[in-house]
């Protein structure tokens, strides 16, 4: 029986769910041991699925379900459901490729190579593949959260030269003014717009931590209108007019108002002066209304307890230009 040789440490890499990538003579092979066999390198290039095609059906499928099962039941907060929904469409639009199903990729087949970096060290190397028949799809490594194993796939794939050249993630703001709005946090003044630091780093890529949660905000608040509603016509057609049903009544008034204003909250990375439409001081807070949808304003809320007077200065005279 064959002796089996481990992969030399130098050439694979530690992936998330316990497997490896071996790197070997003419490709890349994924297996869930140490060692690299014959059969490690059977090929499927030329097999990829349409993830994106499917999840997407799948949402439509789950989106009627939903509904369906609203109106069988009558129970409108089932419509909270969607949220799981909104929140998988988010990352679907991210999918651009069919994904290959082969666990082992001839270098002949790899178009390049980008390094993601993603949060909390969950990091990726997205492989760009055209197969034997032409057609590009993408297979993902999912790394394991290491410093090390992250340099040494860069180091990996800049040697057999499909590393794709890494995205700039932050941008010089040392030459700017800048106004601190808490510890840690800060605006950089860049002619006419306002850049969010951290730590002095203004990150290309941050989003707006609310984007996506005005999604279940939204969702939450047409739940309750429309409960507000229904409630209202059966006190009507049933004649319920006793104190429990005002106080109920009044309960799911009072409950949208918290989606509505939670909505409404922003903290995007870029604040361009024309679209903040007024700076309001508040006796805790203060409130940086900016451009919303249609008439409807975001806020970007300060706590005043950790912005210095001047700051409110620097805040008003960048408004006003």
């Amino acid at each position: 029986m064959a002796k089996l040789i481990k992969t030399h440490p130098k050439d694979l890499l530690n992936l998330q769910n316990g497997y490896y990538a071996h790197f070997v003579e003419d490709g890349i092979a994924i297996n869930d041991v140490k060692t690299y066999e014959p059969r490690h390198r059977i090929s499927r290039i030329n097999d990829s699925s349409d993830v994106k095609t499917f999840r997407i059906a799948l949402n439509i499928v789950l989106t009627i379900a939903i509904f369906t099962a609203i109106y069988i039941t009558d129970f409108v907060p089932l419509a909270l459901l969607m949220f799981a929904v909104l929140y998988d469409l988010r990352t679907v639009k991210r999918i651009n490729l069919p994904v290959n199903k082969s666990n082992f990729i001839p270098f002949v087949n790899i178009v390049d190579v980008e390094m993601i970096a993603g949060k909390l060290g969950f990091n990726s190397a997205q492989i760009n593949i055209k197969d034997d028949n032409g057609k590009l799809s993408v297979k993902t490594l999912k790394l394991y959260d290491s410093d090390s194993t992250w340099e040494r796939s860069k180091d990996i794939f800049t040697h057999l030269k499909y590393l794709r050249p890494l995205k700039k993630k932050s941008k010089d703001v040392s030459g700017l003014k800048q106004i601190k709005i808490n510890e840690g946090i800060s605006y950089a003044v860049e002619a006419d717009k306002l850049l969010y630091l951290e730590n002095g780093k203004f990150d290309l890529e941050r989003e707006d931590p609310y984007k996506y949660f005005r999604f279940l905000t939204s969702l939450g608040l047409f739940v309750l209108v429309v409960t507000i509603g229904k409630k209202v016509v059966d006190m009507i057609n049933l004649h319920q007019f006793t104190v429990i049903d005002f106080v109920v009544l009044a309960f799911f008034i009072w409950l949208a108002s918290v989606p509505f204003r939670l909505g409404k909250r922003s903290n995007p990375n870029i604040v361009d002066r024309a679209d903040i439409k007024s700076i309001e001081v508040k006796k805790k807070d203060v409130l940086i209304k900016i451009k919303g949808w249609g008439s409807m304003s975001f806020i970007i809320k300060l706590n005043k307890r950790y912005i210095a007077e001047e700051t409110i200065d620097q805040l008003n005279t960048f408004y006003k230009g």
